[in-house]
This record gives structure tokens, C-alpha cells and sequence, in this order.
């Protein structure tokens, strides 16, 4: 005997140490979450959420004692019974049908032995689990397993598994699911609900009978489970995951400085300021918009022209390439593979194939589909909205050729300083490099408010006039855009129109350093130019930054850090890092100053003339200013509503022009109004209170005094109270009049 036992031992070589059970510590990944506590991304490790025994209802270890070891509170560590079991029903039936291993064999080979299915390795499991039968009460073994054991789709143990299927705590399981999540780990791959609904469903009525007849649950709660099988949670698509890589990008490079290198195995939660219904909107507005602009640069060849062997074999794969289901009514809002099928001169029109049956119409401009040929494969993506149908029924697309401009989109919260959204580029995969935090561009027009809000500031009103007239000093001389001088304007309609040499004589009225000096409470934190070039915005500021100072304005004055992460715990609960929360006294500006510069931006909006005209089809309160460089490197819109700032750039990496024509107000405020409608239907209008500092005035739109009888035209306009005009507008006619009497004119 103590020969044999030698022998054994030889034969199965260095046994594994019990300390990685007996401890359990494993690596755990990183969990990442939503605004809401949802998952959206997990950083190293395997999908593994440890939970304690004694936070699961006890259907949950009933379903797994029932489906896998029912004697497992009868026998050691080992089941010599049910081995000869499984012996007797394998032969008879030539093949695999049942296993012999306990629960504890199965904590034992899921923690420290690999899967590999050979003697030597049954063996050792076997001698393992008698070993630590000896030295782990029986509940000990049961927590191991529970949170080792696979359960499919990436999920290591129940907790990870009843988020994974059902969107909640394992402790909050019922019966039904129980038994669902039971029945997977003899064959994880293939019973998972979301590989095959029949087998899972097969097997979760399976653990509920087994359930049964162990005694577990009597028969009205077997039938009742049984009737009822648990709703799968539906997973994010994988558009919906892509569109935050840009996000987590960022949190990652944050988290990282906040809690070092154990980022990704310490099993840390990361609870980020992500919306991501509206980072989906933004990933998508940002693609578009910059397909488009990119299609106005010019149209650059199909992909391929196919011959007529090629394209039959096409054809057959492209519902598979597009990974278009026949079932699916709309389609998917990403770029699409699709052959040009039929080009009819006759209507004008173009058709593409995007599967074997199922076709669109192409919608370009009409120089390009005049090039377009039978055989011709393109990028597409569904023309707005998502699905709508010609008179002949066929779906809509337009062309989406990957662009070679760039962009960025940043939203904020506008009372918490919180990163709803953030974009920084077409395409993740192509470029890591994140425009809306790490690129340095001149935000041209779109940096004036600062110049008016600090003028409001110093004591001048929205009807305060500037003259616009050529300025000129040291050799210097700035054109406006347009090339035209209007004279005496209000600071109102010098913002609207983005009046360049009107802006430049109120930031010399105002001072340099007082416009610097309210930008940077704000939040402006890179350097600005100590000259008057500063009233064109030449000095470059990243768009969070930027959005982040519009932010401050849509929040009353209180400027906030822009953050991406509320707080971060470790796999205890306990608090690494948290955001310092909002302090309602921390006030940049006062809020009837921030009022009235918001309502000039809404003047930028609403005005005739106005460079910001296009975000007017917006249904709800918003304001913002476009910026356009001198030299048409860049083009920007800031803007905000009552809750969400938002800031969308355009440009080329390498500052390369745009080409002639583009400016904020075409190329970055189409992208802002496309997101900023979907923001306003998810988040709502939001209100925006008039602070008891502010007044009220309608205001004639000719003269920028009190509107009255003879007003042709007028608007209201808010005032900080004790400014603003005491005179109506008649007056200056009655003045006219005098004076045409007085001198004969």
C-alpha cells in the first residue's frame, strides 16, 4: 500500500499548494460604469464579481447543489457513488453523458488545475479536493465555486453572470433565474441563453425538476418558475460600445493617475459622469458631419469596381459582411457596404445592393452618380432619418467615405461640470490621438464672448454702441469676414455678426487683461495672448476647455472642472478617489453677468444676420457663437442649453485649410445641432431662471432704446437691474424732428 502511494505520487509529479483557495485573491478585472451604474467596459482579468455566501438567497445555492452535487453536503470532498454512476451510463451509452465531479473537485480544477481531461489530471483533482475538504468548512467551499465557476459569455461566477443575463445583483435572483444560471456550467458555451435560447431553457427546466425531487421547492414553486422563464437582458450593441472608446480613453488615462498601475487587476470600480445614449448621438453626429464635409472636398473613387463573376459572389456575402439581419426593419447607423445595381438615367436615380435582397437608393450629389457604374462598391450609411422610403419602397442611403478631416464634440453638464459625452475623432480605431482633450486650436470667433461678457461686466449694457471701422496699429490691419464695416453697432449685434474690427476696439476699451482675466475664471487655462489678436481668438484652447467656460455661463457664473469620473473604489467598497463635488459658492462671475452674456449668445442664434442662424431650427432655448479661423484651418460651435454645454471643432490634424465656403456656421454647427436635438429629447429644455439681479426690458431693434409705439422692430433683452436704456425710442424721432424743423432740413 505505502508503495502504491509512493508510486502515485511519482506519477502525478509536484501538487498544487492550497493557499490560492485557501486566501482566494484572485485578479479581477476593472469594472467601468455609466451615469446610471451600468456596465460599459471592463479592464483586465476575466469577468469575476465576488460575492459572499451569505448576500445570495439560498434558491441560488440550492439550484447549483441540485444541478451539480446533491450529496455535496454528505460526502468529503469526493462521490464514489455518483462516479459509479456516470461509469455505468457513459459505457452503456458509448459516449460522455454524465460527470462525476463534486462541487469541490470543480472549486478545486476552476482554481488550480487547468481543464485538460485526462487521467493524471482527475487524479489530482480528486486528491486536492479530500485535502481541502480537511482544511475548508463546507460553506467556504461552496462561496470558491460560486464565484469561480464559468457561466458563459465572459462571466466568471453567479455575480458576474446575473449581471451579464439579467442586469442585477445575484442577492436580488430569483427562482427561475436561479435555476437558468444552474443549468449552464456543465456545458457554458452552448447552454448560454444567448447562444441558444431552447438549450438554456431546456436545462433551466432540468434544475428546477432536480430542484424538486432533491426537496428544495415544493411543487407550486416548481410550477411557478416553471411558467415563467426570466427575461435575458438585451446586450449593448456593438455600435453602442464603440461609440464610447473615445470616453473611456480618456477615463482610463485619468484613472490611471488617480490610482497608479493596479488599475486593471485590482478589481477597482469606476463610476464615471458617461451618458451614453449621448455618446452614442455624438459619435454619430460627428461622423456624419464629417463624412459630409468631406464629400464637398470631393468624392474619391469606389472601392472596387466588381466584374460580373465577382459581383455575383458579392452579392450572396454582403448581408453577412454588413451583418444585416433579414428580421431587422431599419438599418444599422454605420457605414455599410454596398454595389451599385442599377443606374437609371432616365429617373436619375442609383441603386445599391446592401444584401442579396435587399436594396436602397442612393442619395449623392448628382456630378457624382453621374461617375457611378454597375459594379462600383461604395461605403454607405442610411441617409436621415435612419429609415424613409421612396415611392417605390426602397430604403435610403447616402455615401460615407471615410473622411480625411477631423472633429470633436464635448457636452457638459452645465451645474456639475460633468463629461456627459466626448468625441475625439472620426474613428478610434484609426487615430488614438483625443481631439477634444489633447489638441490645441484656435477657437477664432468663438473665443469673443469673453471680450463682451467682460465688457458686461465693467458696467456696459447689450445696447452699449462700439463703432466697427478699419483698425489699424503697428501695421496691423484685420478684415472683417465678410470684408464690410457697419458703423455704430450694438455689443449685440457686433456678436451676432461677428464683427472682427468691432471686437478688437472693445477688448482696447475693455483691457487685455481684464478680458484674460474673466476667461480664466471661467476656466481658460492655457496661455492667451497678452495683445489685441486675442479678440480674434488666436490662442489656442482644447474644446473641453473651451465648453467647459460656455458651461460656466449656462450655469450662472459657477464655473466647475470638467471631469470624466465621479469616483473610483477598490473590490471592498472603499472610496480611492472621488470628484470633489459642486460648491454653490464658488461663483466665477456674478450670475446677472452670466445671464446677460448668455443672452447676447442667443442673439448669435436668433438675430438677423446673425453667424449662428442654423441651430434656430433647434424647437427649445439655445445659445452659442461659431468660430472660424482667419486662415479656414478650423471651424467651431459652442453653445449651450439651460443643462448641457456642448462644443464641436472641425479641422484637419495637421492644419491644413478647409476648403473656401467652410466656416463654423457650415461645417461644426450642422454636427452641434444634430446632437443638441437629440440632447434636448433626452434630457429635456431644461429651465433657465431669470437671477433677481436681472431686468427685463423690450428694447427697439433701430435705435437699442426702450421700444415703445413708433418701434417698428423689437426684441427684449435682459439688463443687469440699475443698467441698461432709461430713453424710448420715440425720443430720438422727436430729437430728428427738431433738428430737420431747426435747420430746414
Amino acid at each position: 500500500m505505502f508503495l502504491g502511494g509512493v508510486a502515485v505520487l511519482a506519477w502525478l509529479g509536484p501538487v498544487p499548494d492550497l493557499a490560492p483557495i485557501l486566501e482566494h485573491r484572485p485578479t479581477l478585472p476593472t469594472r467601468v460604469l455609466d451615469r446610471r451604474g451600468d456596465l460599459v467596459a471592463e479592464w483586465g482579468g476575466v469577468r469575476r464579481n465576488p460575492v459572499d455566501l451569505d448576500a445570495l438567497p439560498g434558491h441560488v445555492i440550492d439550484a447549483f447543489i441540485a444541478a451539480e452535487d446533491a450529496r455535496f453536503f454528505q460526502h468529503g470532498g469526493i462521490d464514489p457513488a455518483a462516479m459509479i454512476r456516470a461509469a455505468w451510463a457513459n459505457t452503456t451509452h458509448g459516449r460522455v453523458l454524465q460527470g462525476a465531479s463534486t462541487i469541490t473537485q470543480q472549486a478545486v480544477k476552476n482554481v488550480l488545475l487547468s481543464p485538460d481531461r485526462t487521467m493524471r489530471r482527475k487524479v489530482m483533482e480528486a486528491a486536492l479536493a479530500l485535502r481541502l475538504e480537511r482544511q475548508v468548512d463546507k460553506r467556504g467551499i461552496l462561496e470558491v465555486y460560486l464565484n469561480e465557476v464559468y457561466l458563459g459569455s465572459g462571466a466568471y461566477g453567479v455575480e458576474a453572470a446575473a449581471r451579464e443575463y439579467f442586469g442585477k445583483e445575484a442577492g436580488r435572483l430569483d427562482l427561475s433565474e436561479s435555476a437558468l444560471l444552474a443549468g449552464l456550467p456543465q456545458r457554458p458555451s452552448a447552454y448560454s441563453p444567448r447562444v441558444s435560447a431552447e438549450r438554456a431553457e431546456s436545462r433551466r427546466r432540468y434544475v428546477l425538476r432536480r430542484m424538486l425531487d432533491e426537496g428544495f421547492i415544493d411543487g407550486e414553486s416548481f410550477e411557478e418558475a416553471r411558467r415563467r422563464p426570466p427575461r435575458i437582458r438585451p446586450r449593448r450593441t456593438a455600435d453602442e460600445m464603440r461609440a464610447a472608446d473615445w470616453f473611456l480613453d480618456e477615463v482610463r488615462r485619468r484613472a490611471l493617475r488617480h490610482v497608479g498601475p493596479g488599475l486593471e487587476s485590482d478589481g477597482l470600480e469606476v463610476e464615471t459622469t458617461l451618458d451614453l445614449d449621448l455618446q452614442v448621438a455624438a459619435h454619430r453626429a460627428v461622423r456624419r458631419g464629417l463624412e459630409e464635409v468631406d464629400l464637398r472636398h470631393g468624392f474619391r473613387a469606389p472601392r472596387a469596381r466588381m466584374r460580373d463573376a465577382d459581383l455575383a459572389a458579392l452579392l450572396l456575402r454582403l448581408g453577412s459582411e454588413n451583418d444585416l439581419s433579414p428580421l431587422r426593419p431599419q438599418l444599422p447607423d454605420r457605414p455599410l457596404t454596398a454595389v451599385v445595381v442599377e443606374v437609371d438615367p432616365a429617373t436619375r436615380t442609383t441603386t445599391v445592393a446592401l444584401a442579396l435582397e435587399r436594396i436602397a437608393r442612393l442619395e449623392a450629389p448628382r456630378p457624382i452618380r453621374e461617375r457611378l457604374e454597375v459594379g462600383d462598391r461604395l461605403r454607405v450609411r442610411p441617409a436621415r432619418p435612419a429609415m424613409s422610403a421612396d415611392a417605390r419602397g426602397s430604403e435610403r442611403v447616402r455615401l460615407a467615405q471615410e473622411p480625411r478631416v477631423q472633429g470633436a464634440l464635448v457636452a457638459i453638464e452645465a451645474d456639475t461640470g460633468e463629461v456627459l459625452a466626448l468625441v475625439g475623432g472620426y474613428r478610434y480605431g484609426r487615430s488614438f490621438f483625443n481631439r477634444a482633450t489633447q489638441a490645441r486650436r484656435p477657437p477664432g470667433s468663438a473665443f469673443k464672448p469673453f471680450v463682451y461678457g467682460a465688457a458686461i461686466e465693467q458696467g456696459r449694457t447689450a445696447t452699449s454702441r462700439v463703432v466697427d471701422r478699419p483698425f489699424l496699429r503697428a501695421g496691423w490691419a484685420p478684415r472683417n469676414h465678410d470684408r464690410r464695416f457697419r458703423g455704430s453697432l450694438t455689443l449685440r449685434q457686433a456678436l451676432a455678426r461677428s464683427a472682427n474690427n468691432a471686437t478688437i476696439h472693445l477688448l482696447d476699451q475693455v483691457g487685455v487683461s481684464a478680458v484674460a482675466g474673466f476667461a480664466a475664471r471661467l476656466g481658460i487655462r492655457s496661455p492667451l495672448a497678452s495683445n489685441l489678436t486675442l479678440a480674434l481668438g488666436t490662442s489656442p484652447l482644447t474644446p473641453i476647455e473651451l465648453t467647459s467656460a460656455y458651461a460656466a455661463l449656462a450655469a450662472g457664473g459657477r464655473a466647475h472642472d470638467a471631469h470624466l469620473i465621479r469616483r473610483i473604489r477598490d473590490r471592498r467598497g472603499r472610496i480611492l478617489y472621488e470628484a470633489p463635488p459642486p460648491d454653490p459658492g464658488k461663483v466665477a462671475l456674478a450670475p446677472a453677468v452670466a445671464y446677460v452674456t448668455g443672452d447676447l449668445l442667443r442673439g448669435a442664434v436668433t438675430d438677423p444676420g446673425a453667424t449662428g442662424r442654423g441651430a434656430l431650427a433647434l424647437p427649445h432655448f439655445v445659445a452659442g457663437k461659431t468660430g472660424t479661423t482667419n486662415d479656414l484651418a478650423d471651424a467651431w460651435f459652442v453653445g449651450f442649453s439651460p443643462q448641457i454645454a456642448a462644443g464641436v471643432w472641425v479641422g484637419y490634424d495637421r492644419g491644413r485649410v478647409l476648403r473656401r465656403g467652410e466656416s463654423g456656421g457650415r461645417t461644426a454647427l450642422p454636427i452641434w445641432s444634430e446632437f443638441m436635438e437629440e440632447a434636448l429629447h433626452v434630457r429635456g429644455p431644461g429651465r433657465r431662471a431669470v437671477p433677481e439681479s436681472v431686468v427685463i426690458r423690450r428694447v427697439d431693434a433701430d435705435t437699442g432704446l426702450l421700444a415703445d409705439a413708433v418701434s417698428r422692430r423689437s426684441y427684449e433683452q435682459a439688463f443687469v437691474r440699475g443698467t441698461g436704456p432709461a430713453r424710448r425710442a420715440s425720443r430720438i424721432l422727436e430729437a430728428r424732428l427738431e433738428r430737420q424743423i431747426r435747420f430746414g432740413m
